[in-house]
């Protein structure tokens, strides 16, 4: 009887509690599997990067596998616009048999220690990865075996609730943690955007770490998505796309035995109660010890006034730079609003002049033109603002970011609100067009045939920049027999690549060919002037509908396909504000293949705007006489 009643006592879990600290329906025996999972694990892991998006920072890892990449589970994560050479899944670290293992992907190119990899190899303590080129987004291993150290109570962590809704504001832990939604976590959300067990906090060795249990909209740690990372002393949690935040704070350690001793022999000695028993030997050291705490006090005083001064300077200074700032932000957000102000009067004007062309009328027309010159006069405003009040112009830039951003206005992006990164990219993608010559020879076949001023001339005529002319190098080449790969939705043949069915929407007749990789002269996508002019006439219809005058969006429904950028479209207003190409950056994961053909049109027209300023031997083709 006493035998059942011990069994019966040892599998049975502790009593559930929902405020102490004792682990609720937490079982005593490890089952066999997670036992020799734990066995497997590595002992201690970290990264640090080295050069990327998080340069220096470093990151703790727990259990046997990490996922390298840019896509959201990846426990090594990497920002995809910033370290845009970095693959979705790009590389993945294992630690099996007692050592690490670099597993690389065939598609993306891994590097350790500036040796490509061709298969998987063993990792020692300090190599370095790097990924992409040679100078691409690197880091660094540590797995260095951790010093024996005598076991360190678990300082307890405060989850207080600073945003959102939960059963309780207010939880004290020195155990692991769950937090989501279901009845048994111990910290109870209630947002339908939390999962149902979204994260965990668990003590590993002798850190707090906070874990992701693959929630639907992720766990950020002070504002970065994470899989696993080592929890800091403060740190914000944020659930549900930010609209819950948790605040944990970790209590600082206790006195450790031995400190505790060391105070009570300081209270012995340097006590100020002379009233206290003591003996001649204590009150001569008390004596002394007053002593040089007197001259000591002096000299702090003096220290004290001088840090006092400085405060006071150092405070008028963060106050007159957060003047500055917060007027530069005003001033920022001032030219934000007039400029997709101006992107909504484009947008209005151009069907009012559609309605024009249908019903002619002088008084309309007369109408018409003066609201084209306010517009004209309203963007030279906009410019000179731009330039004086936030430095971004001719002479207040470097004359190749200068470039860049100039582009990146005339393709209808907002300058003034670019994404951090956005300039970098850019010129890694400069980088690339140097490194081969296909810019130089593609660019002699337009300027052999007369393409460029004809293709200027169509888009103008369309009210679309001439600029655009580059998507036709992206695109072929400026080779007009250019014939596509099959696929679903047909053959793209021809300078612009278009497929049977939108050629057909802008008056393009297939020729017999139609379903054979072969150029066609009865084809008219091969016919130079009828396809730029249709080419012309389908980038304005998605400037003025879709891509919501942002012209990098236009560049990417073109190469992605309307239908597939759709679903990610209609979740985004109808107005430029709120639709633009650095918002279709931020609602979804856009394929590399668009990423990249949009960056290289992007980075070939500001080659092509000073080509010798970037080292080519060619005048801009665009520059009209």
């Amino acid at each position: 009887m006493e035998l059942s009643r011990r069994l019966k006592s040892f599998f049975t879990p502790p009593a559930e509690t929902r405020n102490g600290d004792t682990p609720r329906n937490e079982p005593r025996l490890v089952p066999p599997d997670q036992a020799v999972a734990k066995r497997n694990a590595a002992p201690r892991f970290m990264v640090e990067f080295l050069r990327s998006s998080r340069n220096g920072e470093k990151l703790g890892l727990r259990g046997n596998a990490w996922q390298i990449g840019t896509a959201p589970g990846c426990e090594i994560l990497f920002d995809f616009i910033l370290d845009s050479e970095v693959g979705d899944q790009h590389a993945k670290i294992i630690f099996t048999d007692q050592q690490y293992w670099i597993i690389p992907t065939l598609d993306f190119r891994t590097r350790v220690n500036d040796i490509l990899l061709a298969d998987k190899q063993t990792l020692q303590h300090g190599d370095k990865l790097t990924f992409g080129s040679e100078h691409g987004p690197e880091i660094c291993i540590d797995s260095q075996p951790e010093p024996n150290r005598q076991p360190q109570a678990i300082p307890a962590v405060h989850v207080r609730l600073e945003k959102g809704e939960a059963l309780r504001r207010w939880e004290r832990f020195s155990r692991n943690f769950t937090i989501g939604r279901s009845n048994d976590c111990d910290v109870q959300l209630n947002d339908p955007l939390v999962s149902l067990r979204h994260a965990r906090v668990i003590w590993d060795r002798d850190r707090w770490c906070i874990e992701d249990l693959q929630s639907k909209n992720g766990t950020y740690l002070n504002g970065t998505r994470i899989q696993n990372a080592i929890l800091p002393a403060r740190a914000k949690i944020a659930l549900a796309q930010g609209k819950v935040v948790l605040v944990c704070e970790i209590e600082p350690p206790s006195l450790p035995p031995a400190e505790s001793a060391l105070a009570e022999i300081a209270q012995h000695y340097f006590n100020n109660n002379t009233s206290a028993e003591a003996g001649t030997q204590t009150m001569l050291i008390r004596r002394a010890f007053q002593e040089t705490r007197r001259k000591h006090a002096e000299r702090y005083w003096i220290i004290i006034g001088a840090i006092f001064v400085v405060l006071a300077m150092t405070a008028g200074a963060l106050y007159y730079q957060s003047r500055r700032l917060q007027r530069q932000e005003e001033l920022q957000t001032l030219a934000e609003n007039v400029f997709y102000s101006m992107k909504s009067l484009e947008l209005q004007m151009t069907a009012l002049q559609s309605a024009v062309a249908t019903h002619p009328d002088a008084a309309i027309k007369k109408q018409f033109e003066a609201k084209s010159q306010e517009q004209r006069q309203m963007r030279d405003r906009y410019s000179n603002f731009a330039r004086d009040e936030l430095g971004i112009g001719p002479g207040k830039l470097s004359e190749e970011e200068w470039l860049i951003y100039k582009v990146s206005r005339i393709f209808g992006e907002c300058d003034v609100s670019m994404p951090a990164g956005f300039v970098q990219t850019v010129k890694k993608y400069i980088r690339m067009w140097k490194s081969t010559g296909r810019l130089e020879e593609a660019l002699a076949r337009a300027t052999a045939n007369g393409y460029a001023p004809k293709i200027a001339q169509a888009l103008l005529a369309h009210d679309m920049p001439p600029q655009f002319f580059y998507l036709a190098l992206q695109e072929t080449d400026f080779d007009l027999r250019r014939c596509g790969p099959r696929t679903s939705y047909g053959i793209a043949k021809g300078m612009w690549q278009f497929i049977p069915t939108t050629g057909m929407r802008y008056g393009l007749e297939s020729g017999p060919l139609v379903e054979v990789r072969r150029y066609d002269p009865r084809d008219e996508r091969h016919d130079f002037e009828k396809s730029t002019n249709a080419a012309a006439r389908y980038l304005r219809d998605i400037y003025q509908t879709e891509a919501q005058a942002s012209g990098l969006m236009v560049m990417a429904c073109y190469n992605w396909g309307e239908d597939n950028v759709q679903t990610i479209i209609d979740r985004m207003p109808e107005n430029p504000r709120e639709r633009n190409f650095w918002q279709l950056l931020s609602h979804g994961k856009i394929p590399r293949q668009t990423y990249d053909y949009v960056f290289y049109i992007v980075a070939a027209a500001v080659i092509g705007e000073n080509p010798r300023l970037f080292g080519f031997d060619f005048d801009n083709p665009l520059k009209m006489e």
